[in-house]
């Protein structure tokens, strides 16, 4: 049985005491215990990655301790971190950073470190969540640069604060403050805690990157590439778990794709990198991966990879992330897949219906640059000439050239050769042979095509000719037909001459009209016959006329059709006139086609019967028997075309009769005669 005797009741009253005097100074220390064995544990977990206990193991630090400074700052950067999923988090972190800070300032006389940043951080991604204007964005750039060089005038050996500021300076696009202002510092000053080296490096890797695209030297833009990724490795050695480095490794493959186009063993090699990350960045998705995909997609399609090409564009816009350039290189990509000869009729119209939505919205899209507008234009002229419609293509290939006419766009200025080889080809076959030889002689492309357009370009300039060119009279039905022949030759026209194409003519010279002879034309020979004309004068002209609107002319010599002999006119005495008396015998003689012969002219005069003398010969073999009583006309003078005859005396009253003989130059012989009265005034006789 226990028994308390006096010594143990002393010895247990002490020990009672001590064990309450140690009971209040345990219960003093408890939350404090608590608080920074919540506070490990936050951190055990976050640094095993177990973000979900994070939070909770922070809540209980804070509520062992609420004066316990770092839970309340490690909370708040979990607030930060949540923000990217809900932009409201940055607020709360703010509204507990601005409480810390003034809580520190008042017990401490200053701010944490964590604070600074924290606030800076917190407010800077809150305005960025809203996507603010460009203003209000360079402002909140400025307040978190403020706040963080405050910072670093209380803590200047910090080198995370250096690397905050530079990731402003980034963001500011000033890569001279970024490098040399604040990254170099962090080598100086030699304190950078191992939370902000990945993302230190990765700062490194970005400005590499943006350097490496403003320079123009192929071997430091190499080396700067290549500086880029190094600095993306050494993030993942940090932060195995963070995208970032995949991402920014993917861009710079992705950069280096693009700027080294003809350097084909860096492109190459980037291309094996891109891909060696993109089932990595593949699990984060977002803009950066689509970027990626896009890049990977148009170095496909410079590949000849169309179905890969395409196959990657469908992986960026899954994403809904695909750009408009994207778009565009893949409306090229359709095309250029619709246009393989491989492809089924059916796939071919398919695709080139594709291809035409989308080319056609690229070609009016305020997005579109000028060597886009041009691309478009060109793939959809194709397009129209492949779908038949040739008019549309030439349009729109007139749209390439001429919006373009002042690029200064190399690719540009290398197509537009190839450009007007297709409008010239294109006019040429439309029969627009002024706008084909503007065009054609502004070709250019591969060797044959540059020949076929000289050659065609030669053709159309070469003119028309017209050889062995005959008009002539040939007996084929009667003594007034024609026969007309010529080869004709106009290189510049496609094909064989047409009707057209060829104009033949014959004009009456003496009535000065014009009309058209009816031909018949075999390749280059013409021929025709005109039956039994009508008198006249007349000339043949042919003229021919090429596709490009060149003419060749010839006419013949020209000929008389003349089927009357000479005309006797303006006969006096006139025909059953009655005349006081008689002194001259005169007619006018004309011919109306040749002239007439008075050389063997005979005119001669039966006088009335009962007359002493029967007939008197007044000329004959073109010569005057009897002289002229004015003396202008002598006997044996020879007679002309207006013929006056002297007829001596006697004259008795009565029926005389004139009868002229008197031929053409051709022998054609006109005779006549006309009789007339002499009746003497009184009755007087001569």
């Amino acid at each position: 049985m226990f028994r308390l005797t006096l010594r143990s009741a002393v010895e247990l009253s002490l020990v009672v005491l001590l064990g309450l005097v140690g009971l209040t100074m345990l219960l003093g220390t408890i939350d404090e215990y608590k608080a920074g064995r919540a506070f490990d544990d936050a951190m055990d977990s976050y640094s095993a990655s177990v973000l979900e206990d994070v939070e909770d193991y922070l809540h209980a630090a804070m509520g062992a301790k609420p004066s316990y400074d770092a839970p309340q700052e490690a909370y708040g950067k979990t607030l930060i971190d949540a923000g990217r999923e809900n932009p409201a988090k940055y607020t709360q972190a703010l509204t507990l950073f601005e409480e810390l800070k003034r809580r520190q300032e008042t017990e401490h006389s200053q701010a944490s470190l964590p604070v600074h940043v924290g606030l800076a951080v917190a407010d800077l991604e809150a305005i960025r969540s809203r996507t603010p204007g460009q203003a209000e964005l360079e402002q909140a750039l400025r307040t978190a640069r403020t706040r963080l060089e405050d910072a670093l005038r209380l803590y200047p050996t910090c080198g995370d604060l250096h690397v905050n500021l530079a990731t402003l300076a980034y963001l500011e696009n000033n890569l001279a403050r970024c490098k040399k202002g604040h990254i170099d510092k962090v080598a100086e000053v030699g304190d950078v805690s191992v939370d902000a080296l990945p993302f230190l490096y990765n700062l490194r890797g970005l400005v590499a990157l943006r350097e490496a695209s403003a320079e123009s030297d192929p071997e430091r833009r190499s080396r700067l590439f290549r500086g880029a990724a190094t600095e993306f490795e050494k993030v993942r050695e940090f932060r195995p778990d963070w995208s970032a480095p995949y991402l920014n490794l993917g861009a710079a493959h992705a950069q280096a794709i693009l700027t080294h186009g003809t350097e084909v063993r860096v492109v190459e090699r980037s291309v094996a990198g891109i891909k060696s990350v993109l089932s990595r960045i593949q699990k984060e998705g977002g803009p950066v991966y689509a970027r990626v995909c896009e890049v990977l997609a148009t170095h496909e399609i410079g590949r000849g990879r169309m179905s890969e090409a395409l196959r990657l564009f469908k992986q960026a816009e899954d994403r809904g992330n695909l750009s408009w350039h994207a778009r565009f290189n893949r409306a090229v990509a359709l095309y250029l897949s619709a246009m393989d000869r491989k492809k089924g009729r059916r796939d071919r119209a398919a695709g080139l219906a594709a291809a035409r939505t989308e080319l056609t919205k690229a070609l009016d899209s305020s997005m579109a640059t000028r060597t886009d507008a041009f691309v478009a234009a060109c793939l959809l002229a194709t397009i129209e000439e492949d779908l038949g419609r040739p008019e549309k293509a030439m349009a729109l290939f007139e749209r390439a050239a001429g919006g373009s006419a002042q690029a200064s766009d190399t690719f540009i200025t290398k197509s537009m050769p190839r450009v007007h080889l297709c409008l010239g080809l294109l006019h040429y076959r439309a029969k627009h042979y002024g706008k084909a030889i503007e065009h054609l002689e502004k070709a250019g492309g591969s060797p044959d095509e540059v020949g076929v357009a000289k050659a065609l370009v030669g053709r159309l300039r070469t003119l028309p000719t017209i050889d062995g060119f005959t008009a002539s009279r040939d007996r084929l039905f009667t003594d007034h037909d024609l026969r007309i022949s010529a080869l004709l030759d106009a290189p510049a026209t496609p094909g064989p001459l047409g009707p057209g194409d060829v104009r033949l003519t014959l004009t009456d010279l003496l009535r000065n009209a014009t009309g058209p002879i009816p031909f018949q034309l075999r390749g280059p020979l013409v021929r025709a016959a005109l039956v039994n004309l009508p008198q006249g004068r007349y000339r043949v002209d042919l003229r021919v006329s090429d596709a490009v609107g060149n003419h060749a002319n010839a006419a013949s010599e020209v000929f008389e059709i003349d089927r009357e002999p000479p005309r006797i006119l303006d006969r006096s005495p006139a025909p059953g006139a009655t005349v006081h008396e008689l002194t001259t015998v005169a007619f006018r003689l004309e011919d109306v086609v040749s002239q007439v012969d008075t050389s063997p002219l005979k005119a001669s005069l039966r006088l009335p019967e009962g007359s002493a003398l029967t007939l008197r010969l007044l000329v004959s073999r073109g010569k005057y028997l009897y002289p002229s009583a004015d003396g202008k006309i002598r006997t044996g003078s020879a007679a002309t075309n207006d013929v006056r005859c002297p007829v001596p005396e006697p004259t008795p009253p009565g029926t005389y009769t004139v009868s002229v003989e008197v031929p053409d130059t051709l022998g054609k012989l006109r005779s006549a005669e006309w009789q007339f009265t002499v009746a003497p005034k009184g009755g007087a006789k001569r």
